[in-house]
């Protein structure tokens, strides 16, 4: 496996272990459901480009 897939299958793991909880954190700040997994969505997206990014360099 690539160090590319292996990234983003680490990242998806960890996606599919902590999305609730941290959606669950993010709704105690902004109180909109929508909101707070908007956030958290944005968040794991920035984490792949930032991988993207890095290696590019």
């Amino acid at each position: 496996m690539s160090m590319e897939k292996t990234y983003a299958y680490e990242v998806e793991k960890i996606f599919t272990s902590w999305y609730s909880s941290l959606c669950y954190f993010a709704f105690r700040y902004v109180q909109d459901d929508e909101t707070a997994r908007g956030i958290v969505q944005e968040v794991f997206v920035r984490l792949m480009e930032k991988r993207q990014s890095v290696q590019s360099e």
